[in-house]
């Protein structure tokens, strides 16, 4: 069996436990970007060189085999470029999601494959079952806090049959007691910041070194059309968003981004709420799709609730979500997941309405 290890608390400890119940096992590490020990920052960078290092502390004091796989050009190309793409057509993309569709477990799970190991172990919080059909369902972990079903609910069937969440039946409490018990060196380190790749956890600098066009100013108007102030660039703005405008009046929150014409508009709380929206480039998990009205519960963001609605379905696949009640923060770009009690239903892309 193989173990994806990105250096931290969760996957060190999911090889230790693994190793303690006998399994032979081989641990992977996917770099993603080029590290630089010399760099304060770089540490504090997901694929840093210290991360790195730590896995291979890790799995050699346990006896296990570890190898670092390369996954540069490939990051490159599904997860950095779309990201730097969406926030110049407005969007706020979720590249956690995209990484864990296209990179890093399909990249692990194809060199664990190689290996002649039949399974892959990561330290996500989840939990994986079967439909009576045999075919495997995402379900959330135990951990509500934790829970990061809506970062893997892209992955396909054929992926998640390969897949173990030793992790799934824990708090992040109950680890962490795990890697002390088991001496794990890592026992106490920090988690990575979200933005994995933007030096310094600062993801506007990230995309103004790499796209400067992102940042043409522009008119900040109300819903009305008058202009209430001015901005140097749409990167930084998100639907949803109340702080940080720097508006008189007000509150203000942002209700859409125009780059054609690099205009942010505002309005009112009471006209930011949406009673429905549109998702798109949908992937059903446990159901098989949408051919008639059905209830669900919807999150639109990773720390957001889940909120019940009814999805009913539209031309070209796209699902249109009809919230029960009026919701803020719906963001185009970012992941709606459908969740049928603490199974993945389905999910996809939130539109522009």
């Amino acid at each position: 069996m193989a173990v994806a290890m990105s250096g931290g608390v969760d996957s060190s400890t999911v090889l230790a436990l693994l190793k303690a119940q006998g399994h032979d096992l081989v641990g992977l590490t996917l770099r993603t970007r080029p590290c630089d020990a010399s760099n304060p920052e770089d540490a504090r960078l997901c694929c840093a060189s210290s991360d790195i290092d730590d896995a291979r502390s890790v799995a050699l004091s346990l006896g296990v085999p570890h190898t670092v796989c390369e996954g540069m050009d490939l990051f490159e190309e599904r997860v950095v470029t779309p990201f730097l793409d969406a926030y110049e057509r407005g969007l706020t993309p979720n590249p956690c999601v995209e990484c864990n569709r296209h990179v890093k477990i399909p990249a692990l799970l194809k060199r664990a494959l190689v290996l002649d190991c039949e399974k892959l172990a990561t330290g996500h919080y989840a939990r994986l079952s079967e439909n009576p059909d045999g075919r495997p369902v995402l379900r959330k972990a135990r951990d509500a806090e934790k829970d990061q079903s809506y970062f893997l609910y892209r992955l396909p069937r054929e992926i998640l049959s390969r897949l173990l969440f030793p992790l799934g039946d824990f708090t992040k409490e109950e680890v962490r007691a795990h890697a002390r018990r088991l001496g794990l060196a890592v026992a106490g380190k920090k988690e990575s910041m979200e933005v994995c790749f933007a030096e310094g956890g600062d993801y506007r600098e990230f995309i103004r070194a790499r796209r400067p066009r992102a940042f043409t100013p522009g008119p900040i108007v109300d819903d009305e059309g008058r202009e209430v102030g001015r901005h140097q660039g749409l990167v930084g703005f998100t639907v949803g968003q109340r702080r940080g405008l720097g508006l008189s009046g007000g509150p203000w929150y942002i209700m859409e981004l125009r780059p054609e014409t690099a205009t942010v508009v505002v309005g009112p709380v009471e006209r930011a709420r949406v009673s429905s929206f549109r998702v798109g480039d949908v992937q059903w998990g446990a159901w098989d799709g949408l051919d008639a009205p059905r209830e669900a519960n919807v999150k639109v963001r990773y720390r957001g609730n889940d909120e019940p609605a009814d999805l009913r379905p539209g031309p070209g696949g796209i699902v249109q979500v009809v919230p029960k009640r009026p919701l803020s923060s719906v963001t185009p770009g970012q992941s709606a997941v459908f969740y049928d009690g603490d199974r993945v239903a389905g999910g996809g892309i939130i539109l522009k309405s």
